[in-house]
């Protein structure tokens, strides 16, 4: 027989345990015996598939949702400037919880290969266009070129930790990459396309901040990267996602 694991609303399966270890919500299972099989579930914190603005994200001219996605563009910028752009979630208020999932695909319609795209946690809490921006956050961005990089900022001091090695397992190019980062047990996992990158020990903040998206690059007019399919969940130390 096959059993499936479904989740009440605001929750989402994480594992079977006992007579069955499986990450899979459907399996089957032989029933010659007795067993004892667990579901567990986590919970969802938040998910957003951009189907509307229910979540109240940063809109204007150059960040807006469309056609499922939501989308940042730059410009008219000075090619020679450094610009940043940051989306924050969480605006107002902090997740609470330190140990967590956070995943997003990140899709280049229109972006430089060398360009800098991917996810932000552990952020100060931030409004998208608050100024003084977040002075402490954890940075996982990719290139189109096949490489990624995790950085930390504290007090506007950026450290690098994993410095645009490349990897075989990033979509190259104007395409889509799935990107999942793992916080747990002071360490955190990056993930690209369901392949882990690395993992490393972390230094989390006492108070747990924000989560976010954005792409980190020189200002190029046209510039163009969209969002979908965000999802963040709670896991226990013992969670295995």
């Amino acid at each position: 027989m096959t059993l499936t694991a479904t989740p009440a609303e605001g929750y989402i399966f994480d594992r079977w345990s006992g007579d069955i270890t499986d990450t899979s919500a459907s399996v089957k299972v032989t029933l010659d015996k007795s067993k004892n099989i667990v579901a567990h579930f986590n919970k969802l914190l938040f998910e957003d598939h951009f189907d509307d603005n229910r979540n109240k994200w940063y809109a204007s001219d150059d960040a807006y949702i469309a056609n499922g996605v939501y989308n940042v563009v730059m410009k008219s910028q000075d090619p020679a400037a450094t610009v940043t752009r940051k989306i924050f979630r969480w605006p107002d208020e902090s997740p609470g919880v330190a140990s967590f999932v956070f995943e997003a695909e990140v899709i280049t319609i229109n972006c430089e290969d060398k360009q800098g795209r991917g996810i932000l946690f552990f952020c100060d809490p931030a409004k998208a266009n608050e100024s003084p921006r977040p002075s402490r956050q954890y940075l996982f961005i990719y290139s189109g070129n096949g490489a990624y990089k995790l950085a930390r900022e504290v007090e506007n001091e950026w450290t690098d930790i994993v410095d645009w090695p490349e990897t075989p397992y990033i979509n190259k190019g104007k395409t889509t990459n799935w990107l999942k980062v793992i916080c747990r047990n002071s360490t955190i996992e990056i993930y690209i396309n369901s392949y882990l990158l690395n993992t490393i020990n972390g230094e989390f903040p006492d108070i747990v901040g924000d989560n976010g998206i954005g792409f980190f690059t020189k200002g190029v007019d046209g510039t163009h990267i969209a969002f979908d399919n965000i999802r963040m969940w709670e896991i226990s130390d013992t969670s295995s996602p």
